[in-house]
């Protein structure tokens, strides 16, 4: 029975990964200055109708392919402190480096960072840190989904279009 209880234990301990990046980060670092968003389902639905994005062809209705693709859309931001927050952010993807792996192999920007979780070739988890050192803003972006390359590829051409 001992053996069943502990087996049992071990399975429920490892799936508490199972939550995403931004509600890991949430649940060791939480605190007055940290600020987390849902974006819900519903939400996502009506952004498509009111947001009008283009991709960089011109084509238009990208956001519908877009938030199909997605399960699920956090935002995390820190006002104080947030270079400590970027390191621990940083600190948290490093620890679990067989999860997570970097979209790029060479960030071209110290201060943002996407962070890819794969499973097979389909993306399952964006996670994008971004430390805005003006602003003194440091900001997690978390989406989950069912995504693959060519939603990479239209959500880094999309630009808001102009009315």
């Amino acid at each position: 029975m001992k053996r069943i209880l502990w087996v049992l234990l071990m399975v429920c301990s490892s799936h508490t990964w199972g939550q995403d990046f931004a509600s890991k980060f949430m649940e060791q670092y939480s605190g007055k200055e940290i600020q987390c968003q849902t974006v819900s389902p519903l939400m996502m639905e009506k952004l498509i109708d009111v947001m009008p994005l283009t991709n960089s062809e011109g084509n238009e209705n990208v956001q519908e392919y877009l938030f199909s693709k997605l399960k699920s859309a956090r935002i995390v931001t820190v006002t104080r402190n947030c270079e400590n927050f970027f390191n621990k952010a940083e600190n948290l993807i490093e620890k679990n480096k067989n999860r997570f792996s970097p979209l790029m192999e060479r960030p071209t920007d110290k201060n943002n960072k996407i962070f890819v979780r794969k499973h097979n070739e389909m993306i399952r988890e964006l996670v994008m840190l971004s430390l805005d050192t003006e602003d003194r803003t440091f900001t997690i972006v978390n989406l989950t989904g069912d995504m693959n390359d060519r939603f990479i590829q239209l959500l880094s051409s999309i630009k808001y279009k102009q009315e």
